[in-house]
């Protein structure tokens, strides 16, 4: 970024009506219009102000008072520090007065007291924009992110400081790396640009990655293991071995949902679910009924909560799915809560990509909606639906497992007749479509087991809404920010 761009960047329309301001010259730097470190500048129906304006350099912004917050520096105060060297110092709200889109962010989030997700993104492009000559040749430290972060979460408070940058940290002993969308627009600016200059990676100690020694198991335990992998009757023993192993299961790191149904084949009986109600209602006893109590009210409040987006989606399938759930009186208990699973990725699509290396995956809506539940029309379409799952992740260069899922049965979404949970191969026959999303959702806890990397968003929804989990913080992103303002208990 040259000299010449960055006066491009800061120039300032001034507005008709401006009846007095003040152009700051900071102290010892010298201008080359005046010697003065102050120039008043009175715009009068006679035009008294068009002197003023003849000598002044474009190298000044001139920005009305108002606009201005706690710092602001001309463009030849910014080149006279080094731009490139130092980290440059600015003011966001000035920033966003002078660049195209910036007007629109601040009236949008005035009007609104939030921001779309669209606007978010371009708020971050035109902060990394801003500071490119600096990040072509330094690295952004953890206390950079932050004061570009605070900057943000000050002019926009509603905000989630997460959205835009979590630090590093480690969890279960693995270095977790920084992210937010700070962060990604960095890189991404940077493996793009054709003036790179690659910034040598830092080195992690050895000893960061050894890790933890797993605790003996007690007889008692064991003895309890090796009792559920033979028995299957009598059903309160088994109820009574399970409770006894539940730490086990919440200390195991299972990678695929297949090693869990080998080390804990008792779930493959068609009372499983039954087992997975049960540890969740060990980890979080009193809550457990919190889906089957509230799916109504949580619904309504994400219709308000997106109505415009709703209003004026172009998106077919969405439009379709709220036509007929205006007829519910049509329709099902089981229809209407399958139409509501299936709208949620639509109403709240899912942002950004995964990667893993120099691999990476960017999930589309129908992607997501098939993390969560699929629809079979026949009862003999079920099994070939769980093949294609399977082919369709192995067909994937990362996330190649399949998470526990819904399969729907029915002639079509508003007539559902049998409703099953699918944890790998395996499908347990639920009572009711709500009550499969409810032990859907518990069989992430329960098993100790990731989300569906491309519907994880709206499973840490609900976690927050109903259940009042936290969400990791390297989670939260503008999407989850909007969804878990709603309240059940408003």
């Amino acid at each position: 970024m040259n000299k010449e761009n960055i006066n491009q960047l800061m120039v300032l329309q001034i507005p008709d009506d401006l009846t007095l301001t003040d152009v700051h010259i900071p102290d010892g730097s010298p201008s080359p219009c005046t010697s003065s470190s102050t120039i008043s500048v009175a715009n009068s129906a006679e035009g008294s102000a068009s002197s003023n304006f003849s000598n002044i350099s474009e190298e000044f912004v001139i920005v009305p008072t108002e606009n201005r917050s706690i710092s602001f520096y001309g463009a030849e105060n910014i080149w006279t520090q080094d731009y490139e060297k130092q980290f440059p110092e600015f003011d966001l709200k000035t920033l966003l007065h002078v660049v195209p889109h910036g007007g629109k962010i601040l009236s949008f989030y005035s009007e609104n007291k939030r921001l779309t997700e669209s606007l978010r993104n371009k708020l971050v492009d035109l902060i990394i924009t801003h500071v490119y000559s600096y990040i072509l040749k330094h690295r952004l430290t953890h206390a950079q992110y932050n004061i570009l972060c605070s900057k943000i979460i000050g002019l926009f408070p509603n905000e989630s400081p997460q959205t835009y940058y979590y630090s590093g940290k480690r969890i279960n002993n693995l270095a977790v790396s920084a992210k937010g969308k700070l962060v990604n627009k960095a890189h991404n600016i940077l493996h793009q640009s054709p003036d790179k200059v690659y910034v040598r990676k830092r080195k992690i100690p050895h000893n960061e990655f050894e890790v933890l020694k797993k605790r003996t198991i007690n007889k008692e335990e064991s003895d309890a293991v090796t009792w559920l992998k033979h028995h299957r009757e009598p059903w309160d023993e088994v109820l009574q071995y399970w409770k006894s192993t539940f730490k086990l299961r919440q200390e195991a790191e299972h990678v695929k949902v297949s090693d869990l149904l080998v080390s804990w084949p008792i779930l493959s009986d068609p009372r499983g679910t039954s087992l997975i109600d049960s540890d969740f209602s060990t980890l979080y006893p009193h809550i457990e009924l919190s889906i089957l109590q509230n799916w109504d009210l949580f619904f309504e409040k994400i219709l308000a909560l997106r109505k415009k987006e709703i209003d004026e989606t172009r998106d077919p399938l969405l439009q379709d799915i709220i036509e007929r759930l205006k007829s519910k009186e049509t329709l099902t208990a089981d229809s209407i809560v399958a139409l509501q699973i299936v709208s949620l990725p639509h109403i709240f699509p899912p942002k950004g990509r995964s990667r893993s290396g120099k691999e990476h995956w960017k999930y589309t809506t129908n992607e997501s909606v098939e993390g969560i539940i699929v629809h079979a029309t026949t009862p003999g379409d079920i099994e070939r639906k769980v093949q294609t799952q399977l082919e369709k992740a192995a067909s994937r260069k990362i996330h190649k497992e399949v998470q526990p899922y819904l399969i729907v049965e029915g002639p079509q979404l508003s007539d559902i007749r049998n409703t099953y949970v699918v944890i790998d191969k395996i499908h347990f026959h639920a009572e009711s479509t709500l009550k499969g999303f409810d032990i859907l959702f518990k069989s992430f806890f329960a098993l100790n087991i990731k989300y569906p990397v491309q519907s994880e968003h709206i499973w840490y929804a609900i976690q927050s809404i109903f259940f009042n989990i936290p969400v990791p913080d390297n989670k939260i992103t503008g999407n989850i920010t909007d969804l878990i303002k709603i309240h059940l208990n408003d």
